[in-house]
């Protein structure tokens, strides 16, 4: 069984994270462009939060606003379920199946060090088994 850290991706994701004060139109657009189904929320390297393209939606909707009149500080996830790294791979998948979500973020000492994937986590584990 892997760790996270080995199939966790980072360097990336920081190029494609976004700010708080962005529009929800700009972070729809650059997840639709990167084909991404979630970004980061940073402020100065700090994690801020997470928005993901189902639990923005649910929210615009049930506020009752149009995505060009919210600011993305309004609708990201704040209250983020992280991983540290030494996490193998099913106990993460657990984890998103228990949470209801799709990407968790890997932490170490309160710094970011990766984010990790339902999508990614479950062929990890795919391909473990058809290893052996």
């Amino acid at each position: 069984m892997k760790p996270i850290e080995e199939i966790s991706k980072l360097g990336v994701l920081i190029n494609w994270s976004i700010i708080p004060a962005s529009s929800v139109n700009d972070t729809y657009k650059g997840m639709i462009d990167k084909r991404l189904g979630a970004l980061l929320v940073l402020e100065s390297g700090k994690l801020m939060g997470l928005v993901s393209e189902g639990d923005s939606f649910r929210k615009l909707i049930l506020a009752w606003k149009r995505h060009n009149e919210v600011q993305l500080r309004e609708i990201i996830t704040r209250n983020i379920i992280f991983a540290p790294p030494d996490q193998i791979a099913e106990e993460c998948l657990a984890l998103t199946e228990k949470n209801h979500i799709r990407h968790v973020p890997v932490m170490v000492d309160g710094y970011l060090t990766g984010i990790i994937s339902m999508e990614n986590l479950a062929g990890t584990l795919l391909s473990e088994r058809e290893a052996q």
